[in-house]
């Protein structure tokens, strides 16, 4: 697995990890109000619609705690620059999306797979 930085410690049965384009990515289980709070602006944008690469570039970096990806740092953010947009990017948009509503409705599950659609 990837790097893992510093002072974001992981609950055991709290992260969502999931598989993208063959590789693993985690996401964080905490993101502190704070320091985090452009976060919550940049979902909102994202809902609407309106938010452009920078943003979401913003958005996966704060989100994602590690990755299979070369061993590269998921927190810089031109590390995003060359990852293939329909393959990597839009797949960890998906999945930082669906965690973040789980996480507002007060969904406690959090799956190790994509989570998938009821029916």
């Amino acid at each position: 697995m990837a790097k893992r930085h510093p002072g974001l410690a992981l609950p055991q049965g709290g992260v969502m990890e999931v598989t993208i384009s063959g590789k693993q990515v985690t996401l964080r289980d905490k993101i502190t109000a704070k320091a985090n709070w452009h976060i919550f602006q940049r979902f909102q944008q994202f809902g609407e619609g309106t938010l452009g690469y920078e943003g979401i570039v913003d958005l996966l970096a704060a989100m994602i705690e590690s990755w299979d990806y070369n061993e590269d740092d998921p927190t810089a953010r031109e590390t995003y620059d060359d990852l293939d947009l329909f393959s990597d990017i839009i797949p960890m948009l998906n999945a930082v999306g669906s965690d973040i509503s789980r996480r507002v409705t007060g969904e406690e599950s959090r799956s190790k797979n994509l989570p998938k659609k009821s029916t």
